[in-house]
């Protein structure tokens, strides 16, 4: 923790002076000087575009100041926290640094961001058809153009590439708002070896049984035990219907009585019980989420589409009634961490996915090391 800290500072310092070089504000050193504010701005807009700011030009941060409120619709309310950050440390001390603001945003810009992920949601489930947890296309294409949610206008194909788009049915095609929230193109930079994005409304529910487990596996009954004490606060789709619980039995007996809890099919159980919150997981393979940018560099085609594709789209899908509609279920198992599995065949396609820890902790031990070798 200690060592992330120390690159966040540097890389913070490191992005002020790139922000000072590019609007010509080199001698700004306190937080009440008349231009601070736009320099914290240029500061947020390398921030936001998670752009290498040493190499950045004025033509180019030019192009960014005027694309800035389209890309990143939440620029206005980014703007005025800074600014309330800023006048915060102002009120207690006129002759505070400009570094002490912007330390102070970095490390509150987490926060931040929940606050913007937890709108999001909200806009998404005012759209919601039911309780599934959806958005269907032309609603979401709908709320762009009438509600001035300009976010949403993402193109078919971006949004089937992020993992967020449900075409289980090809006529009303919809956006799973769990899977659209948390994809990386929702993420905003905080350097240049680490990103801010939303947090998972479901993580807590999972470790919820996870604890009450203690191990990696647990049986049925004990999951549903847990999972009806988290329906208080939240409204769970289907719970209890026998379907739903014939699914969690059926999981169970794919691995001799236990279900596995960090496998696919479970955390596939969880979104059926709680749509809203837990990301549909799609099958290996299936989706490669990433921005905006790497999406059009490697497509060639623009990751958004313009009002009038937005209003075919509208005009040409499916109008569907409001209420319950049967979310999609593939059989398909895929472990995290390795479980013995039954020698009974089950007729059903299983992979097994082993990830390493020890590969992981050497391969962010020659990421530090990197940085550590930079800094000095």
């Amino acid at each position: 923790a200690a060592i992330v800290e120390v690159f966040a500072h540097n890389a913070a310092l490191d992005r002020l002076g790139s922000a000072r070089r590019l609007i010509g504000a080199g001698r700004i050193e306190r937080a009440d000087d008349a231009a601070a504010e736009r320099l914290i701005d240029a500061y947020m807009v390398l921030s936001v575009f998670q752009v290498n700011h040493s190499m950045v030009d004025e033509e180019q941060m030019d192009a960014a100041w005027k694309e800035i409120d389209y890309a990143f619709p939440q620029w206005d309310a980014l703007k005025q926290w800074t600014r309330e950050v800023r006048s915060e440390i102002l009120a207690s001390d006129r002759d505070s640094p400009l570094a002490k603001v912007l330390e102070r945003i970095t490390n509150g810009f987490g926060l931040w961001m929940g606050r913007q992920c937890s709108d999001l949601r909200g806009k998404l489930v005012k759209l919601e058809k039911g309780n599934s947890g959806r958005v269907l296309l032309r609603d979401f294409y709908g709320s762009a153009l009438n509600d001035e949610n300009w976010q949403f206008m993402e193109s078919r194909a971006f949004l089937r590439q992020m993992g967020a788009l449900d075409e289980s049915d090809p006529k009303a095609p919809s956006v799973v708002i769990p899977n659209y929230v948390e994809t990386p193109a929702n993420c905003l930079g905080g350097a240049e070896f680490y990103t801010v994005c939303c947090i998972s409304a479901c993580s807590g529910f999972l470790r919820r049984v996870e604890d009450a487990a203690s191990t990696s596996t647990a049986a049925p009954a004990s999951i549903l035990e847990v999972v009806k004490g988290l329906t208080a606060s939240v409204d769970a789709f289907g719970l209890l219907s026998p379907p739903l619980l014939e699914r969690l039995e059926g999981v169970a007996a794919e691995h001799g009585g236990q279900v596995p809890l960090h496998g696919r099919l479970f955390r596939q159980w969880m979104h059926h019980v709680f749509p809203r919150e837990c990301p549909f997981p799609l099958p290996s393979g299936t989706s490669r989420p990433v921005g905006e940018e790497e999406w059009e560099a490697a497509t060639g085609e623009s990751a958004r589409v313009d009002e009038e594709t937005a209003r075919w789209h509208i005009s040409t899908l499916a109008r569907i009634a409001a209420g319950a509609r049967e979310l999609p279920w593939i059989p398909e198992e895929e472990l995290v961490v390795p479980t013995e599995m039954p020698r009974a065949a089950t007729g059903r396609r299983r992979v097994v996915r082993v990830f390493m820890a020890g590969v992981l902790a050497v391969s962010m031990a020659i990421m530090a090391a990197r940085h550590v070798k930079t800094a000095l």
